[in-house]
């Protein structure tokens, strides 16, 4: 049994979060500290996947953390009006559950991911009444913005130049949390040679540029095809896009005159073979454009120990490892070409991509230091899972 000294050490940390499902960064996050010795809990919407009940009020357990389900009323489309009512009924739905349950459970930090301008004010009000810590995670920079995030005791941002966008919004210094993007590079790692290079019929020699993700014209999908047009259907460069979105029907036809493959987005227990079929990455939105189908993007991309080719400006940590190409077809095509014909800068990137992977965006470095930012290393369990 723990002694009684490691028991009062535990940290109780109760999130705040609308989308707490399997693969989102509520979960992610909670899991991790859980399994770190922390007790968790958590407040939730119903129905964040689609084809889950709505219901009303309820409460489950999610392997282990006690999830409280609280109503919304679901969009259609995620944007707008739509959008702002669903978060809307939600925050009205949650606040009466997040303030009673931080009560009961008296937390010592109340954790709210990626919440919205509706949900901020109660989270901070809850935490308040707790005399709890409270800490703000945010995956894009939406909310930056927001006065009542200056309250917020801690406020983490995931993204290449976090640090600089903190400051922009004049987040107080020592409130600051800048991480890096993170990933799994245990999941995701490099493979000499990918299995679903057979079952698309590529030729040995082959040289695949691979574009993953949402297949929008926000992510530059557009301009990967109008490179493609650029290139010979018979060459050895072969286009394989992988995603799903508003532009499927599109690539569909394409696929007959160029030399392009389109695959559907893969399970998750499935991402590394995808992304080993390449041989060079395709980035067309710079590296902190955020994709909702494929969050932390970038950081995959990194770990399965390829070259990237992306738009925007490069961090002086991913030099070795991602190289610039310009945002036109003709510069996209230019750079896939110049890559293409390179077989040893193509491994030597390569390898520093993946090397970037381990030393600044692996999930475990990531999170033990946002561990320890938040004041929660001595809790039970740390010295035997470190």
């Amino acid at each position: 049994m723990p002694r009684a000294s490691q028991l009062a050490a535990a940290r109780r940390i109760l999130f705040f979060s609308e989308n707490f499902a399997p693969g989102s960064v509520a979960e992610e996050l909670a899991l991790w500290l859980a399994g770190r010795g922390h007790r968790v809990e958590a407040v939730a919407a119903a129905g964040t996947r689609a084809g889950e009940p709505q219901g009303w009020w309820r409460v489950d357990e999610h392997r282990g953390i006690r999830v409280t389900r609280c109503p919304r009323r679901r969009a259609h489309l995620p944007r707008g009006l739509g959008r702002e009512l669903q978060d809307l009924s939600f925050a009205l739905s949650s606040a009466p559950v997040l303030l009673s349950r931080a009560r009961r459970f008296r937390p010592h930090l109340l954790a709210g991911i990626d919440p919205t301008g509706a949900t901020l004010p109660i989270l901070l009000l809850a935490a308040r009444r707790a005399a709890a810590q409270s800490w703000v995670h945010l995956g894009d920079r939406a909310l930056l913005g927001a006065p009542l995030l200056r309250r917020a005791g801690r406020v983490s941002l995931a993204s290449f130049d976090a640090a600089a966008q903190l400051e922009a919004a004049e987040i107080g210094e020592g409130q600051r949390l800048p991480l890096p993007v993170w990933t799994d590079t245990r999941l995701l790692h490099p493979l000499p040679v990918s299995p679903l290079r057979d079952s698309l019929g590529l030729e040995p020699d082959a040289i695949v540029a691979l574009y993953a993700g949402s297949l929008e014209p926000s992510q530059g999908i557009d301009r990967v095809v109008a490179a493609a047009r650029l290139l010979p259907a018979n060459g050895a460069v072969v286009f394989v896009v992988a995603g799903r979105g508003g532009s499927w029907a599109g690539l569909a036809a394409a696929t007959h005159s160029l030399p392009l493959k389109l695959l559907p987005w893969p399970r998750l227990a499935n991402l590394n073979a995808l992304l080993g079929l390449a041989d060079l990455h395709l980035l067309p939105a710079d590296l902190d454009t955020t994709d909702p189908l494929f969050p932390a993007k970038a950081a995959a991309l990194l770990a399965s120990g390829r070259p990237i080719l992306a738009t925007g400006e490069v961090p002086p940590t991913l030099a070795g490892a991602v190289l610039p190409m310009a945002a036109d077809p003709e510069g996209i095509a230019a750079a896939i070409i110049a890559l293409a014909a390179a077989p040893l800068e193509r491994r030597r990137h390569g390898a520093a991509a993946r090397q970037a992977a381990q030393d600044y965006h692996d999930k475990e470095r990531v999170f033990r230091r946002l561990e320890g930012a938040l004041g929660l290393r001595d809790a039970p369990g740390l010295a035997a899972a470190s």
